[in-house]
């Protein structure tokens, strides 16, 4: 149900570079298949073999109505804390209008804690993930996708041991510095988000803590709204993203926006009964006493 739309501008030279990087992941994609190439672009050429680096390098940011929602938030004095775990490159938390003194990054991967810093300065950075229990984790690295990588607890000769902070431990830091009542919990750990938010949720069950949580399979949003259950989940998307797993919903879409600048960026709730996908980028679980705030947001 959608509870929310505005046209945006969004420009023409920002919709030209997300096709242009698009189209670079198409070529990385293909070109990764190669071994007698594989090995001298991943050597020279790192970043751009990288989905996310290459959004990284074309500075865009790929999820861009999460960003337009998270700031519209921060505006309304809604948000005055980002902890954001599964920093990745940190492009994302750059993007957010908060101070950098008020963004918390984990990140386990540590080839990619020094892009974090130089684009969030002054922010606390943790080479951490975030897990439920402590304990011995492994970080599995996805060959050409940084963004894939996962936790797990098997070791191999590929795997490397990272370090890990549970939640518990995790709040009880944090609680010193920030008021969690108007912290936004980003969570995109590629398929442990549903575990977290069980476990923050677990430490307070009248908790009011906003999540944003990555979802890869439309069960996953079932399940939080089973844990949450002070809380109405949200997610956004713009008219030329159509309503299914792809990134657009047509190349006339995609050409009507560039050719325009502008599109329509929806807000929708989401119910058991009104998921259409599996993928969704970011699920936003907000607050049932501040639901309210959707309808007039953008």
């Amino acid at each position: 149900m959608i509870v929310n739309s505005k046209v945006l501008f969004l420009g023409k030279l920002y919709i030209l570079k997300r096709i242009i990087a698009r189209l670079i992941v198409y070529i990385i994609s293909f070109l990764n298949k190669l071994p007698f190439l594989n090995v001298f672009l991943n050597r020279f050429f790192s970043n751009m073999m990288d989905v996310e680096g290459v959004f990284y390098k074309l500075n865009v940011e790929r999820e861009i109505e999460n960003i337009i929602f998270i700031n519209s938030l921060i505006k309304k004095n809604y948000i005055n804390y980002l902890v954001d775990i599964g920093g990745n490159y940190g492009q994302f938390s750059s993007s957010i209008n908060l101070p950098s003194t008020s963004k918390f990054i984990f990140e386990p991967n540590k080839k990619l804690i020094h892009y974090i810093k130089k684009s969030n300065t002054n922010s606390s950075i943790f080479n951490s993930g975030v897990v439920c229990k402590n304990g011995n984790y492994f970080l599995v690295d996805v060959p050409g996708n940084s963004g894939a990588s996962y936790l797990s607890k098997s070791k191999n000769n590929f795997n490397q041991e990272i370090s890990t902070i549970s939640v518990s431990n995790l709040v009880k830091n944090l609680s010193k510095n920030i008021c969690f009542k108007k912290t936004l919990i980003k969570i995109d750990i590629e398929g442990g988000e549903v575990d977290l938010i069980n476990e923050f949720n677990s430490l307070n069950k009248s908790s009011n803590f906003i999540y944003a949580f990555e979802c890869l399979k439309r069960k996953e949003i079932v399940r939080v709204n089973k844990i949450l259950k002070n809380h109405s989940l949200f997610s956004l998307r713009f008219n030329y993203q159509g309503n299914n797993d792809k990134n657009y919903s047509s190349l006339g879409s995609v050409l009507k926006v560039f050719l325009s600048g502008r599109d329509t960026l929806n807000i929708f709730e989401l119910t058991p009964s009104s998921l259409n996908r599996d993928f969704y980028s970011l699920v936003f679980c907000i607050p049932k006493t501040d639901a309210h705030l959707m309808n007039d947001l953008l």
